[in-house]
């Protein structure tokens, strides 16, 4: 499997866009065996997979939230329920360690949950990162 890497100059605020974001998977992404890969070096499913956990931090549970953050279980739980998607950023704001957290996320579930949407897999192949999306 071949992979084409594009460099993708970021915005203004050194943060990629979700434009560069598309670009990024565009680029690595292989059509093959009747789905669609996306083939990534281990420091870029890192990457990706933290992407995917901090954009998706209002969907974890409270009782995890919980472990990582100053808020109690059924606070976390309120503010879920009350801001939805909405309450990312906030529950971000209450988590003492980020890294510490995207750790045990990927721990708990694999970089696979969080980066291949179709089956939640990740496959190495010949020293990269395959994941069906």
């Amino acid at each position: 499997m071949k992979t084409q890497t594009t460099k993708t100059k970021y915005s203004k605020r050194g943060r990629p866009t979700i434009e560069d974001k598309k670009a990024i998977v565009e680029a690595k992404m292989i059509t093959e065996y009747g789905g669609e890969w996306l083939v990534l070096t281990d420091s870029e499913a890192d990457d990706m997979a933290k992407q995917a956990i901090l954009s998706s931090v209002w969907a974890f549970r409270p009782s995890f939230l919980a472990v990582h953050s100053c808020l109690s279980e059924k606070s976390i739980q309120a503010i879920q329920e009350q801001l939805y998607e909405d309450a990312n950023d906030e529950l971000i704001g209450t988590i003492s360690d980020i890294e510490n957290f995207v750790d045990d996320a990927i721990a708990c579930d694999g970089r696979g949950h969080f980066i291949a949407q179709y089956d939640h897999e990740e496959r190495e192949e010949g020293g990269f990162y395959v994941y069906r999306v």
